[in-house]
């Protein structure tokens, strides 16, 4: 009997288990037959007939990398996925059996819905498209295949991938510039912190591929957040910035808020854009599908979040929106937390700083981003 082959990276059927356990509500939920929610129907196809996990082949494993990363990367705990969709199952030599299908399913992947499976998201009206974490998720596995199949010879195929690249780096671009120029501030500080960290991960694989210093691309899509650029308007530069400055502290891997398991059972729980996270803590203090013990675990791990990064708005914020969305049952909450990290937070700035209203809080933000504008 011949051995089972195995792939370069995390067995299929305990992948499949993370992201049961990371984003089971995926599979209570109903998704519209389109190419665009085809990795969570695959998902929910797959979590029909598990049988199934044990038969796929090079490709089928390699998508169901990018279906894991896809449905989790917004969740407190993203599947480890990234190497392999990155860099490992391209560099295999099984993977030139399966060249042609992994492009289309990068190209598709573009495309893919992550709406409902991420808070970490903008909406541009004037552009009627979304952004958020996914395209930097999107941008690093592009980019690694387009390596891949330059270095294997496939220019043609290299070619489309690269083509879509650039779209989606002028569709960024766009986005920005239409969100400052519309003066939401907001949005376009929101956006910064998207972009910042898409084109973070676009330059990381660059490093992982350790593409020479006199490759093309080198001088077309690399570091465009850190330098002005021919190609491209200032906005990139400019929003580099104002990320360094104001975003960067507050975008994290919010590595306090995987102890309460609870914050796992809806996509709604996942963390925002920090550090706007108003709406996101009244939501969770209004919400009637966690419990008052939930409530105060979720309390406990923001103040905690706090005390590692205390420079950082974001969990602040959110604990004066569970205290506004828990209305009339805040008290009764409140009397729950234990009482020595009651007392901290009374004596820490968390208590005081919590006490700005969020217009005085907006305020002082987009006063932030004045500044920086104007030097």
């Amino acid at each position: 009997m011949s051995k089972k082959r195995e792939f370069p990276g995390i067995e299929a059927k305990t992948l499949f288990s993370q992201i049961e356990h990371t984003a089971g509500f995926i599979f209570n939920q109903h998704f519209e037959n389109l190419p665009a929610n085809a990795y969570l129907l695959k998902l929910q196809e797959y979590s029909k007939d598990k049988k199934k996990l044990k038969e796929i082949n090079y490709r089928e494993y390699f998508y169901l990398c990018l279906c894991a990363h896809w449905s989790t990367a917004g969740t407190i705990v993203p599947t480890d996925v990234d190497n392999a969709i990155r860099l490992r199952l391209w560099k295999d030599g099984e993977s030139n059996n399966f060249l042609e299908q992994m492009k289309k399913d990068v190209i598709d992947a573009w495309s893919w819905n992550y709406t409902p499976v991420t808070n970490r998201k903008v909406f541009e009206p004037s552009k009627e498209m979304w952004m958020s974490t996914h395209e930097g998720t999107w941008f690093s596995v592009a980019i690694g295949a387009y390596f891949s199949l330059e270095k294997k010879k496939k220019l043609e195929w290299a070619s489309e991938v690269l083509a879509v690249i650039k779209t989606e780096i002028k569709k960024e671009e766009e986005m920005l510039s239409a969100a400052w120029e519309r003066k939401d501030y907001i949005n376009f500080l929101k956006l910064s912190a998207l972009v910042s960290h898409n084109l973070g991960d676009l330059d990381r694989v660059f490093e992982m591929w350790e593409i020479s210093a006199d490759h093309p691309l080198r001088f077309e899509i690399y570091k465009l957040g850190h330098q002005k650029h021919k190609n491209y308007s200032d906005v990139f530069y400019f929003m580099g910035k104002v990320n360094k400055e104001i975003m960067a502290l507050e975008n994290h891997r919010h590595m306090s808020l995987r102890g309460p398991k609870c914050l796992r059972r809806k996509p709604q729980y996942s963390a925002p854009i920090g550090p706007f996270f108003d709406e996101w803590g009244e939501f969770i203090g209004a919400d009637q599908d966690l419990s008052k013990d939930e409530k105060v675990e979720i309390i406990c791990a923001l103040f905690e979040g706090w005390k590692r990064q205390d420079r950082a708005f974001a969990y602040v914020r959110a604990y004066h929106g569970i205290m506004k969305g828990a209305k009339d049952s805040w008290r009764e909450i409140r009397a729950m937390i234990p009482v020595d990290i009651l007392n901290e937070i009374k004596v820490r700035p968390f208590g005081k700083l919590a006490e700005i209203s969020k217009d005085d809080f907006m305020e002082q933000v987009i006063e932030k981003l004045s500044r920086i504008a104007r030097d």
